[in-house]
């Protein structure tokens, strides 16, 4: 028997059905053998090869009977294996589809964390900004007043400058006028004396010119350490003490202090004046 009752795969459900057919292809020898055959090839093989005997003349018609049922047992196998394979394919499908939903599940849980994280971190970068603006401003307010500290330091320590300056020249010119006063009746008294007395009035007046001299250079360099002192606002006091302690190797200096009026404090500083070199001399 070409077709067994216990084999699944031939598609029948019922004996007498798989009897019957069994019969009909055992009418003739080439129906087992056409079944057995083409089982293993598909139904449009199996087409073909019917069609072939149908239009053989030489074939019988019992055998072309058996054949047609052997047919007919193939085509049902092989419906019965498309269907299998269908089920299987919707299975794999079916299941292919909660993947998808499962994984579609687990993108929106993700994308939904990842906006809180976006979300958080847009605001601490909002604060942050608005921080740092705040902070640009108190800076910028530092900075302006500052600004205007130090013009308000540069035009009060500029009017004092100016009569320091007018005050050291007033002050050298009377002093100029007492060295002339003073080597006045000294160029009369050499006049009178005799020869051996007139060399050392000469070396006595070149002295005197020679102590004058110096002396004016001394008050312009004074004047102007004063003037820089007063026009600048922000020298420092070592400054003043190097000038003090270099100028306490010279005989006959004074030293007088004066205020100097700043934004921030009144600091005190020393200049040099009263230079006598002639009775240093």
């Amino acid at each position: 028997m070409a077709l067994k009752l216990e084999d699944p795969g031939n598609g029948f459900r019922h004996g007498k059905v798989v009897a019957f057919i069994n019969e009909s292809m055992a009418r003739h020898e080439k129906g087992s053998a056409f079944y057995l055959e083409n089982i293993s090839l598909s139904w449009a093989a199996v087409e073909d090869k019917l069609r072939a005997i149908l239009e053989d003349h030489q074939v019988s018609s019992e055998a072309k009977e058996a054949c047609v049922w052997g047919s007919l047992a193939l085509g049902v196998r092989f419906a019965h294996r498309q269907s299998h394979l269908h089920r299987y394919r919707v299975e794999w499908l079916y299941y292919f589809a909660k993947l998808h939903k499962s994984v579609a599940r687990a993108l929106v849980s993700d994308m939904k964390l990842l906006k809180a994280q976006q979300d958080v971190e847009r605001k601490e970068a909002a604060s942050l900004l608005q921080l740092a603006h705040a902070r640009l401003a108190e800076v910028q307010k530092e900075r302006d007043l500052l600004r205007w500290k130090l013009l308000q330091a540069e035009s009060a320590a500029k009017v004092p400058g100016l009569a320091t300056a007018s005050g050291t020249g007033a002050e050298r010119a009377g002093e100029e006028e007492e060295e002339a006063g003073a080597t006045a009746p000294t160029a009369a008294a050499s006049g009178a004396t005799g020869g051996g007395g007139r060399q050392k009035d000469v070396e006595g007046s070149e002295a005197a010119e020679r102590a004058k001299e110096l002396r004016g250079d001394l008050m312009q360099l004074l004047g102007v350490v004063n003037q820089k002192i007063y026009t600048s606002g922000g020298q420092r006091e070592g400054d003043l003490r190097s000038m003090d302690t270099a100028m306490l190797y010279l005989p006959g200096i004074a030293k007088r202090t004066h205020i100097l009026p700043t934004s921030s404090a009144v600091h005190s500083r020393s200049s040099i004046s009263d230079v006598s070199l002639l009775g240093a001399l």
